[in-house]
């Protein structure tokens, strides 16, 4: 299943990236059929060490100094994948032609809780940014916002 979590900016749906079903769900409730707000879709890791089991750019000295002073915090590196991410992420079927992901985002959460959440479950997730409704580019910050819509 999915879950919604709190992170450093704004809630977050979250899918464990070796759920197919749950990543599936993202994609459907982000309406990823529609090429116009079809967005590639970034993953939280516990730990740098995680970062760089799923993506190839930290063999970098300077990547690594860089990840290493902003993470944990609220920032988005975009890296070159590695091949141990699922392939649904990488190549999701409704844009088999135009989106194959030679690159994802990676977080580190600052936010406790989910840090927590990602070392018991040992593997990243796949996010995406929860709006207030679904209409909207609005992003939920507040736990209900969440509760009234999702």
């Amino acid at each position: 299943g999915i879950v919604v979590l709190p992170t450093d900016s704004c809630y977050t749906f979250v899918a464990d990236v070796n759920s197919r079903d749950a990543v599936q769900r993202i994609y459907t409730i982000k309406d990823m059929k529609d090429p116009i707000t079809a967005k590639p879709l970034s993953l939280l890791c516990h730990s740098i060490s995680q970062i760089s089991e799923y993506t190839s750019g930290l063999s970098s000295r300077s990547a690594f100094k860089i990840i290493k002073q902003s993470l944990p915090g609220p920032y988005t590196f975009i890296l070159p994948a590695s091949n141990k991410l699922p392939k649904i992420i990488i190549e999701h079927k409704e844009h088999k032609r135009g989106w194959r992901r030679k690159e994802i985002g990676v977080r580190m959460p600052k936010e406790p809780i989910v840090l927590e959440f990602l070392k018991l479950l040992d593997n990243p997730v796949l996010c995406s940014s929860v709006p207030v409704s679904r209409d909207s580019k609005i992003l939920a910050t507040e736990g209900a916002q969440v509760a009234d819509v999702w």
